[in-house]
C-alpha cells in the first residue's frame, strides 16, 4: 500500500475570507491546514489544543491529514464566522 507524502511548505496555497457556520461547536475544513501558520480569525485567538475553551473568543484546531477541525465556545453555536487567512492545500 503506498501513501501519500506530507506536502512541502510551497504546495500549501494562501486562502483568504471563507465563511463558515459554526455547528455543534465546530467548524470541519476538507482540506490539510498548515501546521506552521495560524488561522487567522478577526477578534479571534487561537489556543493550544490541549487547553479547555474557556472564552467566546478563543478556538483550538486538530489538524488531520484529509481536514482540519476547529472547535469553538459552546457560545458560539450556530453563529456565522469569516476565516481571513490560513495555508491549505
Amino acid at each position: 500500500m503506498k501513501y501519500s507524502k506530507r506536502p512541502l511548505w510551497s504546495d500549501y496555497c494562501k486562502i483568504k475570507n471563507e465563511q463558515y457556520k459554526i455547528i455543534d461547536n465546530m467548524i470541519t475544513i476538507y482540506k490539510r491546514i498548515s501546521v506552521y501558520h495560524q488561522i487567522q480569525i478577526t477578534n479571534f485567538y487561537q489556543i493550544q489544543s490541549k487547553n479547555e475553551i474557556n472564552k467566546g473568543n478563543e478556538f483550538k484546531v486538530d489538524y488531520g491529514d484529509f481536514c482540519t477541525v476547529l472547535k469553538f465556545h459552546e457560545s458560539m453555536n450556530g453563529q456565522t464566522i469569516v476565516i481571513e487567512e490560513y495555508y491549505g492545500c
